[in-house]
């Protein structure tokens, strides 16, 4: 069963992308996680 899906995720920082063109799909059970640096934008 499928708990979560996200296509095609674009993120900016004024005309700065950050993020593009990102999916991702999580399954009942999985577990994931987002590793970067402090500033990285993982919150984003």
């Amino acid at each position: 069963m499928r708990m979560l899906e996200v296509n095609n995720i674009r993120v900016c920082y004024n005309e700065t992308p950050a993020i593009h063109d990102i999916s991702i799909k999580v399954e009942k059970d999985e577990i994931i996680a987002v590793v970067g640096s402090n500033g990285g934008g993982k919150t984003t």
